[in-house]
Parts: C-alpha cells; structure tokens; sequence
C-alpha cells in the first residue's frame, strides 16, 4: 500500500511540474489592429487573432498589410509584430 503512495505522490508531483511549464510558455494579445491570423501547433487551418486571445508556444503568426499586434508574455515582457510580419 505504502508504494501505491508514494507511486501516486511522484505521478501528481511529474503532472503539477508538466502543467506549470508548460503554462509559462504563451502570450497574451493585448493590443491588435487589422487582420492577423495564427496558426495552431498541428493545426490545419489559420483562424483570426482576437484581443484577449492566449497565445501557445510554436504558433505561427501572419501579420497583413496596415495590421499589427502587440503579445505580452507571462514574465511581463511585451513583442510587437508590425505590418506584412510572419513569426513562429
């Protein structure tokens, strides 16, 4: 019983540290302007950036002409990806 335990504290303690960092590795849009469109991690299709939006790592961003968007990071920090822009 007591490996059952100590099995299931290091499964709930891996998961906690799975979820921790992967939860560090987005962005916020806090700002947008004109048409930008993303592309999810093994996604087939690009779908319209909205303000609000989260942001997951290995997304491919395309900025068109007069468009923008400004990300803001977990730690704080903020990317601006300007007009005519692609960024993975």
């Amino acid at each position: 019983m007591r490996k059952v335990l100590s099995f299931f504290k290091i499964i709930c303690i891996l998961c906690f540290i799975v979820n921790f960092s992967h939860a560090e590795n987005r962005a916020k849009v806090i700002k947008l302007k004109g048409r930008v469109t993303k592309l999810l991690p093994g996604s087939v299709k690009a779908r319209y950036v909205r303000f609000g939006d989260i942001i997951p790592q290995d997304t491919s961003i395309v900025t068109r002409k007069r468009s923008y968007l400004v990300l803001q990071l977990t730690d704080g920090s903020k990317i601006t990806i300007g007009p005519k822009s692609k960024m993975v």
